[in-house]
């Protein structure tokens, strides 16, 4: 609630009185509100049909009357290391399958989680004021927001995949849709985005020199179990972003150890359009790639 007054001129003082109490929705002015617009929408409405609804999360993390910050934390457990365990929605892992590993700040993941236990999500109109001004952002800030849309939308459309077609089945959709979809959402955002990796899928992924540097310093950070942190460098008139790609479970079913992760017809599928595939033998929580993002100043 916002308390109004009105000041009045008398003599050589002003007096103030109050005229009235706004009644303000704290859902428009919430830090979390376009963080949950921009990372989230595109697989928790319930329009999308390829995740658990914002209004099933809510409902599932905050049974048995959990605290705020007990909310808080076990949606920042979860994002942080997508698995089966931190999961409280196994009907929805088994249904949708398990969410691929996004990379989020901590204060970005609070600000959603937040942002989801304030609000009234039956009743919330996702399509109002669905704007989200980037220019006040750093370049770390506005890139990771690409990579993040891009990564959304690569990843909605290969559990919608998985779904009809099976692991197997969305090899099709990687081997012919990845790349230009990658390429479609580089003209929506007016930057170049690509992903790359030291090893390769697609001969069209391979890192370059400075790019496998890169990874390889994410790889001994990880070893070391130091925070990973994006980088950024400036050339003349672009700025260059770069995003660890992390692998979590569901990673593993077209990523993971042959036999043991990659059911065999699966492997069928890699070998028939990948020939020269360098891009199995990962487990979880391990440097797959990175994502790149080239912005012009």
């Amino acid at each position: 609630m916002i308390v109004a007054y009105q000041c009045k001129q008398k003599g050589n003082s002003v007096e103030h009185y109050r005229i009235e109490d706004i009644v303000v929705d704290s859902t428009m002015i919430h830090a979390g509100k376009n963080l949950t617009i921009t990372y989230c929408t595109s697989c928790h409405t319930n329009d999308a049909k390829i995740a658990p609804s914002f209004e099933e999360i809510k409902e599932a993390y905050t049974l048995d009357g959990v605290s705020k910050e007990e909310f808080v934390m076990s949606i920042k457990t979860f994002l942080n290391a997508p698995s089966k365990d931190n999961a409280k929605l196994s009907e929805a892992v088994k249904k949708y399958g398990l969410m691929p590993k996004l990379t989020f700040k901590e204060e970005d993941i609070e600000q959603i989680a937040d942002f989801l236990i304030e609000t009234d999500l039956k009743n919330f109109d996702w399509n109002a004021d669905n704007t989200n001004n980037t220019s006040e952002k750093s370049w770390e800030e506005k890139g990771l927001e690409f990579a993040m849309k891009t990564k959304q939308e690569l990843g909605k459309n290969l559990m919608q995949a998985i779904q009809t077609k099976g692991t197997a089945g969305a090899l099709e959709f990687c081997n012919i849709k990845a790349l230009p979809i990658t390429d479609s959402m580089s003209n929506v955002l007016n930057a170049s985005i690509k992903r790359v990796s030291d090893l390769e899928r697609n001969p069209k992924n391979k890192a370059n020199k400075e790019e496998l540097e890169f990874i390889q310093e994410l790889k001994q950070k990880l070893a070391n179990n130091e925070k990973l942190v994006p980088k950024v460098i400036e050339k003349k008139n672009k700025v260059i972003a770069f995003y660890g790609i992390e692998t979590n479970e569901m990673c593993l079913q077209c990523h993971g150890t042959k036999g043991k992760d990659i059911q065999e017809n699966t492997l069928s599928k890699i070998n028939q359009y990948y020939p020269n595939d360098k891009a199995t033998g990962y487990t979880s929580k391990q440097i797959r790639g990175l994502f790149i993002v080239e912005m012009k100043k």
